[in-house]
């Protein structure tokens, strides 16, 4: 299900640009997935869509935008808002929408929003080094992420699939609880979900291969979301050589990441720590 974005500047022209992939960056930078350079009210990454299907689209808003994101009389910085959404930046107003949508700028709209109150996760570029020839390397390894969660895994079936499935969902549960503490155990969980729902399915307990499954990908979602949020407010940190902050995200996506083993963009969180650990102790 794929979404776009309707841009409108007081009651002028309404442009059209599509969401490609899993999430955007909406700025007026160049490196921005969908740029709009001649809007100054956006920041060059001013903030990040990831499209949720029929349910909408989750925004994160950047915690240091000159122009804040506006719903009614409410500023955004991260929630779930449904499709046809106008979000109010400035004089420029801002619709995530499906792409089949026959009329979305015109569809009525009412929103009852639950403001997450996560923080401000940051929306900006990716540069380590003010060397631009340096900068493209750096950012071309930082863009090429791997995505969390490969193929579904089958059953190990130990004692039987039932019981595998049982005692596999229990496992998740459990570590799906402690994720706040430790994105590892998030990464787990999933996973666990996952390879409960094959057991069920090979058992013929369909109904429990639903429950599992559906826990699974809800979790899966907000991992995924979290990852992406994570990747950009990285990106601020080190544009703004905030380096405290470069460590903390650095450390909390190799987390996130430790089951990729030697993927590029770990190797990439690697240097990118011991850079940091320089920076951050180098005196003053």
């Amino acid at each position: 299900m794929k979404g776009r974005i309707e841009v409108r500047r007081g009651r002028g022209t309404v442009n059209l640009y599509d969401i490609d992939g899993t999430e955007a960056i909406v700025g007026s930078s160049t490196d921005a997935t969908i740029s709009l350079p001649r809007l100054s009210e956006l920041d060059p990454k001013h903030m990040l869509l990831v499209p949720r299907g029929k349910r909408g689209c989750w925004v994160s808003v950047a915690e240091s935008v000159r122009t804040p994101v506006k719903i009614g009389d409410d500023t955004l910085t991260n929630a779930m808002v449904p499709w046809g959404t106008d979000l109010q930046v400035g004089s420029i107003v801002i619709r995530p929408c499906l792409a089949n949508s026959r009329d979305s700028r015109t569809s009525a709209w009412r929103v009852g929003l639950l403001i997450a109150a996560l923080g401000g996760l940051a929306l900006v570029a990716m540069s380590l080094v003010r060397d631009d020839a340096a900068a493209r390397v750096e950012n071309g390894r930082a863009g090429v992420h791997p995505t969390l969660f490969g193929e579904q895994p089958g059953c190990p079936s130990h004692g039987g699939s039932l019981r595998s499935g049982i005692r596999v969902e229990e496992m998740a549960r459990s570590r799906a609880d402690r994720y706040p503490y430790d994105p590892r155990d998030g990464v787990r969980a999933v996973r666990g979900y996952r390879v409960a729902a094959s057991c069920y399915d090979a058992a013929g307990r369909r109904i429990d291969a639903d429950r599992a499954r559906v826990a699974g990908q809800e979790l899966a979602d907000r991992l995924i979301t979290d990852y992406a949020a994570a990747r950009l407010s990285l990106a601020n940190a080190i544009e703004a050589e905030r380096w405290a902050d470069v460590l903390r995200e650095t450390r909390n996506l190799q987390l996130l990441t430790s089951h990729l083993g030697g993927h590029e963009y770990v190797e990439w969180l690697k240097e990118t720590l011991g850079k940091a650990t320089a920076r951050h102790h180098r005196p003053p």
